[in-house]
């Protein structure tokens, strides 16, 4: 007698995941399902409806990884090294995230529906800890006084614009490398923050 497939919860959203972000929120879960060698039913019993399938596959945690990375910083490492990891860690965040956020949307789900998943959105969290990560090194001496929201707010959208463009024409409207991309951003930053001579 052939042993039953056992397939995990993760193999589920993981395989998910892939089917949304490859055919759009009109993929059958039947296509899932075949993928894993499963039964749709199968599918349902875990995860309930379809909608809840998508969300539990594509949306991202309340607070990233990256995110996270921020509370333990800034050392005393020179500012350009730690701005290349943030901006990195990001920027490979918001090249996974922003394709699945555009399926969620194409789905049909509200903006309210989605923000209601979360405690905090997950925008204003990092917009907050990446604000309190720049005052931070200010405080360390290794940036001048800015206006924290808009180095928070320009990062996030360097970071956001280039992904949602490579998401919408395919390719990044620089052209340049993602790391190339990452090494230029931290420069630019990096002589815009730079500590006051004199």
């Amino acid at each position: 007698m052939a042993r039953t497939k056992i397939v995990s919860d993760s193999d589920v959203l993981a395989e998910a995941r892939r089917c949304f972000l490859a055919y759009g929120p009109g993929v059958s879960t039947e296509v899932i399902a075949e993928a894993l060698e499963i039964s749709q039913p199968t599918i349902f019993k875990r995860f309930g409806t379809k909608k809840d399938l998508m969300l539990a596959a594509l949306l991202p945690p309340s607070v990233p990884a990256w995110v996270s990375a921020l509370e333990d910083g800034p050392d005393k490492r020179p500012i350009v090294e730690q701005l290349r990891e943030v901006i990195r860690q990001a920027a490979a965040f918001f090249a996974e995230t922003i394709p699945a956020m555009s399926v969620i949307r194409a789905s049909g789900i509200s903006k309210e529906e989605l923000l209601a998943s979360f405690e905090v959105a997950p925008p204003v969290v990092a917009k907050r800890t990446l604000i309190a990560w720049l005052l931070r090194s200010k405080e360390g001496g290794l940036i001048r006084p800015v206006d924290f929201e808009a180095a928070a707010t320009m990062i996030l959208g360097a970071l956001q614009f280039r992904a949602f463009m490579v998401q919408i024409v395919g390719d990044a409207p620089s052209g340049a490398p993602d790391e190339d991309y990452v090494d230029d951003l931290a420069d630019l930053l990096t002589h815009g923050l730079a500590p006051e001579v004199g």
